[in-house]
């Protein structure tokens, strides 16, 4: 199961809720996977309360993205990693996930790095619109594509 408590609208949903669910992904041999509440200056809370889940559940867990914006906030990293380090049995059932990447922004300026800008209109920096948005706005041709692949599928194309 993945959470985004750190978005809307995950961000309503009470710690009691998420392990409930948890502990039904648990039954199935699931994991949890959480883009935490915060990962700036309340970070620490946010880990106790993926340590709770894991705790209260059973269940390994996954902290997705884990790492501490804000360069105020940077000396809360080494505290982050102690409350998982120190989490007992639920801290070996942790697993931070982290991309280590030296001074992220001056590498997507470089452009050697997506940026947001970048990943969310890719076509900005050639000026042509990808043809997956040009069959989106056509939508005849669409469906004529999609009836051909659909019938080149049921006569057993591709084999």
């Amino acid at each position: 199961m993945s959470t985004g408590l750190e978005y809307i609208p995950d961000r309503y949903s009470k710690t009691e809720e998420v392990i409930a669910l948890t502990k039904v992904v648990g039954e199935f041999g699931g994991i949890y996977t959480s883009h935490m509440r915060d990962e700036a200056a309340v970070i620490c809370d946010a880990v106790r309360e993926t340590v709770r889940i894991a705790e209260e559940t059973g269940v390994r867990a996954n902290i997705a993205h884990f790492k501490v914006c804000g360069k105020n906030n940077w000396g809360l990293m080494k505290q982050a990693i102690a409350l998982i380090r120190d989490a007992g049995p639920a801290g070996s059932m942790l697993s931070p996930i982290s991309i280590p990447i030296p001074n992220p922004l001056r590498l997507a300026r470089s452009g050697r790095f997506p940026s947001s800008r970048t990943t969310s209109n890719p076509w900005r920096k050639s000026g042509k619109r990808p043809k997956t948005f040009i069959i989106r706005s056509a939508p005849r041709r669409s469906l004529k594509r999609r009836r051909a692949v659909l019938g080149r599928a049921s006569q057993g194309a591709g084999r």
